[in-house]
């Protein structure tokens, strides 16, 4: 496999079954307004997985990942996560020592993981704002020093220089000022599958395939805002159905949706 598309695939992290979706399935519903307010952050992002709301206060954050149709919670003190639908009423809770090792559990997961491991980081000493955060911008090598892929030699052979090697694979902009519990930085790691030990990722790119020297948006902060939040959003749903997996979870409890259905039928 070509080293950029490596890289792409796993920043790629729980986007791998977009349209397996019920049909029809709405955007997560926002939690009502009401009771007591607390201080927190409201992170508006985008990735190749669509666009994600991340409501984070003191002890607590909130991830709604519309294309997914899940929200997703974590709090202290013990950080348990609770992923829910709330189009179906099912939910799926995890443990913080499982979560933080993979997010959101789909197939493949522990590949991303593997892949996850190659790569290691080199400061470029640019610094940049990533919504409204002075950030310092990393790059991303393979540990194995990879030799140009097919698109990439061909790109060479048509007259463009060849790159030295190692040569980044990506770009990661952390901001060690952003105010937030380490485990936002864990879901950080999560979203760009970067081992940053230090910091919040706000932005990261990733080659393009069949170029060394060209970067696309893999993952980015659009806007950061401090607003008052509804203390209720951080609270797991009541009554919701316990699913097993995020698979069960996606496709709306045990029933399998009629599009896999009739799949399953034709072969």
């Amino acid at each position: 496999m070509k080293p950029c598309r490596c890289l792409a695939l796993a920043f790629t992290l729980v986007a791998l079954l977009p349209n397996c979706h019920p049909a029809g399935l709405a955007a997560p519903s926002a939690a009502k307004p009401v009771g007591s307010l607390v201080e927190g952050y409201v992170l508006h992002q985008n990735s190749d997985f669509g666009p994600v709301v991340m409501s984070v206060s003191k002890n607590a954050m909130r991830m709604d990942i519309e294309k997914m149709g899940i929200n997703w919670i974590a709090r202290a003190p013990k950080w348990q996560s609770f992923a829910f639908n709330d189009d179906s009423k099912s939910m799926v809770s995890r443990d913080y020592t499982d979560w933080k090792e993979n997010l959101i559990r789909m197939p493949g997961a522990n590949k991303k993981k593997a892949m996850a491991a190659e790569f290691t980081l080199k400061p470029t000493g640019e610094k940049e704002k990533v919504g409204g955060y002075l950030c310092r911008k990393v790059a991303i090598y393979r540990k194995d020093s990879p030799q140009l892929g097919k698109g990439a030699q061909k790109a060479a052979s048509k007259g463009k220089s060849k790159p030295k090697s190692p040569y980044p694979m990506g770009y990661v902009w952390i901001s060690d000022d952003f105010p937030a519990p380490k485990q936002v930085s864990e879901v950080m790691k999560q979203l760009t599958r970067v081992d940053v030990q230090k910091g919040v990722v706000l932005k990261a790119t990733v080659l393009k395939a069949g170029t060394y020297k060209e970067y696309k948006p893999a993952f980015e902060t659009l806007s950061i805002s401090k607003e008052k939040l509804p203390a209720s959003i951080f609270e797991p749903p009541k009554g919701y159905k316990v699913v097993a997996s995020e698979i069960d979870l996606m496709m709306g409890g045990d029933e399998e949706p009629e599009s896999l259905s009739s799949l399953r039928r034709r072969r």
